[in-house]
């Protein structure tokens, strides 16, 4: 049954796990500079991330088709949350690079998220409920570059990479507390 809080809790994991996709567009200047690498270089980061979110949505996705969502969801989510451990700690570029390609493969979880809440609403409130959802996604998206540029100012990109580790870690320990 998808009650107010879970469906609360739902949109907002939306939008947090998305916008792991897209902190490093803001930082990359900073992650050029650190690993010596020019801006034509860095900019494989990004390209790295949407490309292993692409593979996600093709080879990921549609086993959410097949297996129970609420696991694939709370996998997802705790990958991701290694994932971008290992971004925050990355050594060098090569590792970087991989480390976001592996982010953005795993970071699919929104598109577990949202059959998953269409399968749990009740038919009357199943439009509404997507609605929320797909906004949580949205500001998700459209804030996470913001909040990037934001925090890498100040703090660094690295601090960035580990701060969205720690939110996507209580995110998913919250889902986890909610699953049983």
């Amino acid at each position: 049954m998808l009650t107010p809080g879970l469906l609360g809790l739902l949109a907002a994991a939306s939008g947090l796990l998305i916008a792991n996709n897209y902190y490093n567009q803001s930082l990359l200047v900073g992650m050029g500079r650190d690993f010596y690498v020019s801006e034509s270089v860095i900019g494989g980061i990004a390209v790295a991330t949407q490309l292993g979110f692409a593979s996600g949505l093709l080879l990921l996705v549609p086993l959410g088709d097949i297996l129970d969502r609420k696991k694939l969801i709370i996998g997802s989510a705790s990958g991701a949350t290694l994932a971008l451990v290992a971004v925050a700690f990355s050594p060098n570029f090569l590792f970087a690079l991989a480390a976001s390609f592996f982010l953005g493969l795993i970071c699919i979880t929104t598109q577990l998220i949202v059959p998953y809440v269409a399968h749990l609403a009740e038919p009357e409130k199943r439009g509404r409920s997507v609605g929320l959802v797909m906004g949580g996604l949205l500001i998700g998206i459209l804030f996470s570059r913001s909040a990037a540029g934001f925090l890498g100012q100040w703090l660094g990109w690295r601090e960035v990479f580990g701060f969205a580790a720690l939110m996507t870690l209580l995110m998913t320990l919250v889902a986890v507390k909610n699953e049983s």
